[in-house]
């Protein structure tokens, strides 16, 4: 998908994110749309779209969010690298995968998100944090995935180029 799709999907998911998603809590975990967006197409793209759909939406929520400057576009950046480095073709056909690349993507993405807010000096009660925010974030995410990764799935197949057709 090429940057004037990228973009606008990203801000719409990050202005849901920041306007919408607080208001949706299961126990204490609360959707992370911008990092749902980023994983699904890091699955389907691979690792070029995946890193920069990662930076552009890591920046949006840097500018547009509350957390210190960075640390989406570290924790996003990150989590898209360690996803496209397992793309394969079959994943773009495999729930299961695309699922488990989410789970594993969220946890890291919370992690590594943790990890710069202490190293920026805030207190991060790690256990607590784990237990009552990352764990459950990582499994209401799980549950968006699916919407988005087969509307991914979609587009990604429409958009790519035709095979012996160059102009």
């Amino acid at each position: 998908m090429n940057f004037y799709v990228a973009v606008p999907t990203l801000l719409t998911a990050t202005v849901l994110q920041i306007v919408v998603a607080p208001r949706i809590t299961i126990l204490q975990a609360k959707p992370d749309l911008v990092l749902v967006v980023v994983v699904a197409w890091a699955v389907v793209s691979g690792a070029e779209g995946g890193m920069a759909w990662g930076v552009i939406g890591g920046l949006l929520l840097d500018f547009l969010g509350g957390a210190p400057l960075g640390t989406n576009v570290i924790s996003l950046a990150l989590v898209a690298f360690l996803v496209a480095q397992a793309h394969l073709g079959v994943v773009e056909t495999n729930l299961l995968l695309a699922l488990g690349a989410m789970l594993a993507g969220s946890i890291i993405h919370d992690l590594t998100f943790l990890l710069v807010l202490q190293l920026s000096g805030s207190s991060v009660p790690w256990v607590t944090d784990f237990v009552r925010v990352v764990l459950p974030s990582a499994a209401l995410n799980a549950l968006i995935m699916p919407l988005v990764y087969w509307l991914f799935v979609w587009l990604h197949r429409r958009s790519e180029p035709v095979e012996g057709l160059h102009w």
